[in-house]
C-alpha cells in the first residue's frame, strides 16, 4: 500500500523532472525563428494567392499552428514539447516553401 501510494506521489511529480526550455534565452530565439518561417512563407502567400484560388494555403494553417505552439510556450516550456511544436511547424514551413510545378498550370 505504502509503495503504491509512494509510486503514485512520484509520477505526480514527473512533469517538474523533465528537462525544460530555459525562458530567457531559448524560448525568444525558438519564437523568432518561428516568426521568420512565417513572415517567409507569408511572403510567398502573397505571391501566389489570386482571387481564383479556393480552400485554405498552408500559410494559413502555419500561422495557426504557430500561434497554438506560442500560446503553449507560456505554459509548457517542456522540451519535448516544444519539440513536437517546433517539428509541426518545420513540416509545414517545408511545404510552403516547396516549388509549385508550373506544369498544366494555365496562364
Amino acid at each position: 500500500m505504502a509503495f503504491f501510494m509512494f509510486s503514485s506521489f512520484i509520477c505526480s511529480l514527473k512533469p517538474q523532472f523533465e528537462e525544460r526550455v530555459d525562458h530567457d534565452f531559448e524560448l525568444p530565439m525558438l519564437r523568432d525563428l518561428w516568426t521568420d518561417m512565417e513572415k517567409k512563407c507569408f511572403d510567398r502567400y502573397i505571391q501566389e494567392i489570386d482571387d481564383e484560388d479556393r480552400g485554405i494555403h498552408v500559410y494559413q494553417v502555419l500561422k495557426s499552428e504557430i500561434t497554438v505552439c506560442k500560446q503553449l510556450m507560456h505554459h509548457d516550456n517542456r522540451r519535448e514539447v516544444l519539440k513536437e511544436c517546433h517539428a509541426k511547424v518545420e513540416s509545414l514551413s517545408r511545404r510552403c516553401m516547396k516549388v509549385l510545378p508550373t506544369e498544366g498550370r494555365e496562364e
